[in-house]
């Protein structure tokens, strides 16, 4: 009777903790929805790049251009809040934040140039190195080298 009764304790223990990791692993970390998050940024950035370096791509693909520039904007707006850590692990949410503000104002001024009536390709290219730009300071800070 005691070996049973230390035998089903056992099986209870190992079924709650499996269901503890079982539901621990289905919650996304914060790090793989901002995985996820940057791997979208890198198919709208993508979308913009081959759509905005001649006129002729621009006037095609313009409404394309500014929805994408549209969705990354929103992208910042929802990661604007989360705690990442710099390449050192060091979590310093002001800086974080510093970095997704610049590029929320950058995507969201992008997006207004690319939808202006008569908005050419050169002025529009202009302002994308301005949101090219706020991504590389961040990754210069919080990228790590794959």
């Amino acid at each position: 009777m005691k070996n049973r009764k230390g035998s089903v304790l056992a099986l209870a223990s190992l079924v709650t903790a499996m269901g503890f990791a079982g539901l621990a692993m289905a919650q996304p970390r914060d790090d793989e929805k901002l995985h996820k998050a940057m791997e979208q940024v890198r198919d709208k950035n993508a979308l913009i790049s081959k759509n905005i370096r001649n006129e002729a791509n621009f006037k095609k693909n313009k409404q394309a251009v500014v929805d994408a520039a549209k969705a990354l904007n929103k992208i910042g707006k929802e990661f604007r809040e989360f705690d990442v850590a710099d390449k050192t692990g060091k979590k310093d949410p002001k800086a974080w934040t510093a970095f997704m503000d610049a590029y929320i104002k950058e995507t969201e001024k992008f997006a207004e140039d690319a939808a202006k009536e008569g908005a050419k390709q050169p002025d529009v290219k202009k302002s994308y190195a301005n949101v090219s730009g706020t991504c590389t300071k961040c990754h210069d800070v919080y990228r790590e080298e794959e």
